[in-house]
């Protein structure tokens, strides 16, 4: 569970586009382990993926992008199977 106030934002750094926030870090990396069963590790679509917490001021706090992202998604969370 995240502190209060804190939420995590998943951003496609390709295209500055904001993917989603999330009240943990578990759903954010939920949505990536999501990403990486429907395009693969190393798809485009994943490695463009970055997701950092929001602790407020001074700014985010970068977690992790691109394959190592895919990684802790799938070590966090586990295959997303469907």
């Amino acid at each position: 569970m995240s502190a209060v106030g804190q939420r995590y934002s998943l951003m496609d750094v390709e295209t500055a586009n904001l993917v989603g926030t999330y009240e943990s870090e578990e759903e954010a990396l939920r949505q990536v382990a999501e990403a990486v069963h429907l395009y693969e590790p190393d798809s485009a679509e994943v490695r463009s993926l970055s997701l950092a917490r929001d602790d407020g001021p001074p700014g985010p706090a970068f977690i992790a992008s691109s394959l190592a992202l895919a990684e802790l998604a799938l070590k966090t969370v586990g295959p997303v199977l469907k």
